[in-house]
């Protein structure tokens, strides 16, 4: 475990620290883009087209003409991208209120076999927004092997004065604007391999959770941290071995601890910049990714998979919001739509007539 920790210090030494954004919209998971401040989460719906869903109710307000997902929100705006067999990445940009086109243009992307993965994020960097696409390609083959995957990547550089664009690139996007430094407080406990977490930062504060020994048993406490003058704030204890620590959430502004109950599991979401506990409650999930929004907690339910007429199904992630004080789902949106893939392991394949194979 002592391993485990200097290996997170290491790693949040190096400026891998998680940054909060919630001023801003920031990306809860691929193809879904939460606005808290608007209360709007952008997402893709079955048609694989753009709804603008209000946080609060679940209820979709707009919807794209075209099919597209969403990968970044800057002002009244949201960046949404298709791609096309040809090898291009259509880059367009919405009205965020309601979803009409503003603008778009395509960026040049391989146009080789379908890649094992492909991912697109956009970030805010020196007054420019920068758009990095990055592309996997594994080998199909019956026989395993040992090659490794080829990758590929690639970059924008958009004005977000005009919308125009500046450059495009392929490899990763140079950074413009230095990453935020780490208070000496948290770095030095980082180092000693004493942080039971990663650094987390939230406005002002760089948050922490600690191992603290306590009458010979370990407890752990959120540790909170000024940026502007690396002042440390005094430690709130949170729980003790019962609870197990899971993550922040997405936005930093809360931590989630769960334990095993029954076949389920009892939640415990807290304040980070508190250490107050927000919400308790029994779930399926040991610990998704979440926020909190208002009166609600949102998280990410993973994919599932059912048997249909033979054939595997594929359900896709859901985005379920559960009511912080009675722990009742509130409303729920699958991202994307199902895939078929078959057939289904341990079924015979159905075979048609006339193929000799009866």
């Amino acid at each position: 475990m002592t391993h485990l920790h200097s290996l997170l210090a290491l790693a949040t030494v190096c400026g891998l620290m998680q940054q909060s954004v919630a001023a801003h919209p920031f990306e809860f998971t691929q193809g879904v883009i939460v606005d808290a401040a608007h209360s709007i989460v952008y997402m893709t719906n079955s048609d694989s087209r753009v709804v603008a869903v209000e946080l609060s109710s679940g209820t979709v307000v707009a919807t794209s003409a075209r099919v597209t997902k969403p990968i970044f929100a800057y002002r009244n705006l949201l960046l949404a991208t298709a791609r096309d067999q040809s090898g291009t990445l259509r880059v367009e940009g919405l009205n965020a209120k309601d979803l009409t086109p503003k603008f778009e243009f395509d960026l040049p992307i391989p146009s080789r076999a379908e890649p094992g993965s492909f991912h697109e994020s956009a970030r805010l960097d020196n007054r420019e927004i920068v758009l990095q696409w990055r592309a996997i390609y594994r080998s199909q083959s019956p026989i395993p092997m040992r090659k490794s995957a080829d990758v590929e990547m690639g970059f924008a550089r958009i004005d977000p004065a005009t919308w125009r664009l500046i450059a495009t690139g392929s490899g990763e996007a140079p950074a413009a604007q230095a990453p935020q430094s780490v208070p000496v407080g948290p770095r030095d406990l980082a180092e000693n391999g004493r942080l039971a977490s990663r650094l987390c930062s939230v406005d002002d504060l760089v948050v922490a959770l600690q191992y603290i020994d306590k009458d010979g048993e370990n407890t752990v406490a959120l540790r909170r941290w000024r940026r502007t003058n690396d002042q440390a704030l005094p430690p709130i204890d949170l729980f003790g071995g019962r609870l197990t620590f899971r993550d922040f959430s997405r936005d930093c502004r809360h931590l989630l601890a769960s334990a095993e109950k029954n076949n389920d599991w009892n939640w415990h979401i807290y304040s980070t910049a508190t250490g107050k506990l927000t919400a308790e409650f029994d779930n399926a999930l040991p610990g998704p990714e979440f926020f909190v929004f208002e009166n609600l907690v949102i998280y990410l339910a993973p994919a599932t998979g059912q048997s249909v007429a033979g054939r595997l199904r594929i359900n896709p992630p859901t985005l379920i919001a559960v009511d912080v004080k009675s722990g009742q789902k509130s409303w729920a949106r699958p991202i994307g739509e199902p895939a078929y893939v078959g057939p289904y392991p341990g079924n015979r394949p159905t075979l048609l007539p006339g193929s000799g194979r009866e």
